[in-house]
């Protein structure tokens, strides 16, 4: 499984303007942190070095640490890019941080590792069946099934939450008459709720979604969009 991807953000308190010092660090349990920036330092040696990576297991532990970052700080610079990807999770009302020459308006890392996805989904006949994963222990509580045809015509619907030893079914198609070009800005309101009542700003919000745009909302194909509860 990718670990795609995780982004932090800071705000500092108000009133707050000297540069801050701040150190972060971050575990992945059951896989490596192999992609970052601002510069960090990972837990593992550089293959290219000549040194083997141990393989990937359920067991495995992957960190970064970012120990000398600053907020608030007028060092270092911004790669310039026009990358959606890159700019769209930049408009956010944060505080960007820095470390050494480089700056970025956020945290940003991802990885791979050897685990199983906290969802599982099974296709019977018309029907899905969608459950936890087995040893996860976890309630979803807000899952939605979304089907992106190539016209960019969207249907979707809420399934209902999926709890430990619980399984729903789902239809897994949609009718004709489900599809509409404006069910997209009902599908991102509705997601937008969500991420807000879960704990993110409005614009963090909107930067999350703005940033996968092209590959979930615009990439035809049918796809799961779901919470995953803190714990």
């Amino acid at each position: 499984m990718r670990l795609e991807t995780p982004v932090l953000y800071f705000h500092l308190p108000t009133g707050q303007t000297a540069p801050l010092p701040l150190s972060v660090h971050v575990a992945f349990h059951g896989g490596w942190l192999t992609q970052y920036f601002p510069n960090a330092h990972p837990d593992v040696r550089d293959a290219k070095a000549g040194a083997d990576l141990p393989p990937i297991t359920v067991k495995t532990v992957g960190t970064l640490s970012w120990d000398t970052l600053f907020l608030n700080s007028n060092l270092g610079s911004m790669p310039k890019t026009t990358d959606r990807v890159w700019t769209a999770p930049r408009s956010v009302e944060s505080d960007a941080v820095t470390t050494g020459a480089e700056r970025e308006q956020f945290l940003f890392y991802r990885g791979v590792g050897h685990l199983d996805a906290p969802l599982r989904v099974v296709r019977h006949n018309e029907n899905l069946e969608i459950r936890p994963a087995a040893d996860g222990g976890l309630t979803i509580p807000e899952i939605w099934l979304v089907d992106v045809l190539a016209d960019g015509s969207v249907a979707f619907r809420t399934v209902p939450k999926a709890g430990p030893g619980e399984a729903n079914a789902s239809r897994a198609d949609f009718l004709p008459q489900d599809y509409s070009r404006q069910n997209l800005a009902a599908l991102r309101t509705a997601l937008h709720g969500s991420l807000v009542a879960n704990g993110l700003f409005g614009d963090e919000a909107d930067a999350l979604l703005n940033t996968w745009d092209r590959s979930y909302f615009q990439n035809p194909g049918q796809r799961l969009f779901f919470i995953v509860p803190q714990a």
